[in-house]
């Protein structure tokens, strides 16, 4: 899952935006709990909508997830570009679902 997700996502991102910054990605289910029982911001791993959890089973994954940043987007969307440019770059170069 990893694998496709830096294939699919994460290497078109960094080829075409330059560096990307990860903010937040996989974790499995026993880090996550240390981050939640340990006040990290992590959520309980009932609850993970974030779907940053990697290895639940065949049966319960929930997609690949990763949180992070484009800082040339960042750095134009701070000087008033519209957030909605990067979104249908991504819709219509990215196979994202």
């Amino acid at each position: 899952m990893g694998r496709a997700l830096c294939k699919a996502l994460l290497d078109p991102l960094q080829e075409t935006f330059g560096r990307i910054a990860i903010r937040s990605g996989y974790r499995s289910p026993a880090l996550n709990g240390f981050g939640n029982e340990n006040g990290l911001n992590c959520a309980r791993n009932d609850a993970n909508m974030g779907s940053h959890i990697s290895d639940l089973g065949e049966g319960d994954a929930r997609g690949a997830c990763t949180s992070l940043v484009i800082p040339w987007f960042a750095d134009r969307y701070a000087a008033g570009r519209n957030w909605l440019d990067l979104a249908w770059w991504l819709h219509d170069h990215l196979d994202f679902s």
